[in-house]
């Protein structure tokens, strides 16, 4: 706090050792995800100990709704409720502690406009290397707030210790961001917008392909239901995967961004077969 001249926050499930320390934190997370202490709202209203309280975006899921708690615990502290972007848990091996998934942070914002967005680049990474990134992007996309977590001796931290930041790592990271303009002026905006116009365009147009390409997925159905073949055939989607991976190379495509779109669009078809499969099922019986 000394040398960064910034406010202090604690992350706790429990107001036992926050009330009554000697300096006053200007933040409390209180994690959504775990059970409040009993007595947690008379003990900050007494306290007067806390200037906001943040309410975990990963406790929403894929929703953009306030997680519950949020509307009382505003009340409590008087303060504002801050939304937080933490990631998200997944399954599998994978590069960050908790997937980033920013367009439910972005979704969030657009449902909500007035409501204060921070992002924790330490939970999200889950290692140290990889926490400016992180930080970066959430500047980018206009969050307004950052909760890094940091420690004098990151090695013998208690917990989360490889996500952990010296003070002078710290202060040297925050120095590093680049905090861009978020408004356009006149003549940036006319400079976007024929690039604007070519994206709606090409938008219409990617819109218009799903269409075709559901409207076979419904004639495949229709044929399966025909001749009695089950919906997945993983000798297909195998074949598939394989092909567009080559495809995604030559076009210069990230490959993991391709196959989870081509997911989403399998899942749908899936969806749509499998409805006319079992279309008049049970019906006269």
């Amino acid at each position: 706090h000394k040398a960064l001249a910034s406010p202090v926050g604690y992350d706790t499930t429990s107001l036992v050792g926050v009330v009554g320390q000697p300096r006053r934190p200007d933040l409390l997370e209180l994690n959504p995800h775990r059970s409040p202490p009993p007595g947690w709202r008379e003990g900050i209203s007494e306290s007067r100990t806390v200037g906001r309280v943040c309410d975990g975006l990963s406790s929403i899921g894929a929703s953009v709704e306030t997680s519950g708690g949020g509307e009382e615990r505003d009340s409590a502290t008087k303060g504002d409720v801050i939304a937080l972007h933490r990631g998200f848990s997944s399954y599998g091996l994978k590069k960050f502690r908790n997937a980033p998934m920013w367009e439910i942070p972005i979704g969030l914002r657009s449902e909500m406009p007035d409501i204060k967005l921070f992002c924790d680049p330490s939970h999200i990474s889950g290692k140290r290397d990889l926490i400016q990134s992180i930080a970066q992007k959430a500047m980018d996309l206009g969050m307004d707030g950052l909760m890094i977590e940091s420690h004098i001796n990151p090695q013998v931290a208690l917990s989360d210790a490889k996500q952990q930041l010296t003070p002078k790592d710290l202060i040297s990271l925050i120095s590093s961001l680049k905090i861009r303009d978020l408004t356009l002026d006149k003549a940036q905006t006319l400079d976007l917008r024929d690039l604007r116009i070519e994206l709606d365009s090409l938008d219409e147009r990617l819109v218009e392909l799903l269409s075709g390409r559901m409207n076979i997925a419904r004639a495949i159905g229709k044929y399966k239901k025909e001749n009695g073949l089950t919906v997945l055939q993983l000798s297909r989607w195998k074949e598939i995967m394989s092909s567009r991976k080559v495809w995604s190379e030559e076009m210069g495509i990230e490959q993991d961004f391709l196959r989870l779109v081509l997911e989403q669009v399998h899942k749908e078809s899936i969806r749509i077969q499998t409805e006319i499969l079992n279309s008049g099922l049970g019906e006269g019986n």
